[in-house]
């Protein structure tokens, strides 16, 4: 589990994640969203996919990058939430 900002609103969200079922060489995360107004975390997923690959913060572009598989190859994708 990591506590983060993941949607730069200022406030704490957190995500779990777990490796994948084949080398364990992948990280799976899923990204829960504080919702101030209602009190309550709701789940956000990639704008590639259901789930973040390797999942990480990037502060410049205010994006959550993961990694997707096109025929096979890695590609990076930009998730603004």
């Amino acid at each position: 589990m990591e506590i983060a900002d993941y949607n730069f609103d200022k406030n704490l969200d957190f995500s779990i994640w777990h490796s994948d079922d084949g080398n364990g060489t992948y990280d799976i995360y899923r990204i829960f969203i504080y919702n101030q107004k209602s009190n309550t975390f709701s789940e956000v997923h990639s704008k590639c996919g259901d789930e973040f690959i390797n999942a990480n913060i990037d502060k410049k572009t205010k994006t959550i990058t993961s990694t997707i598989f096109e025929d096979n190859t890695p590609k990076i994708c930009h998730t603004k939430l």
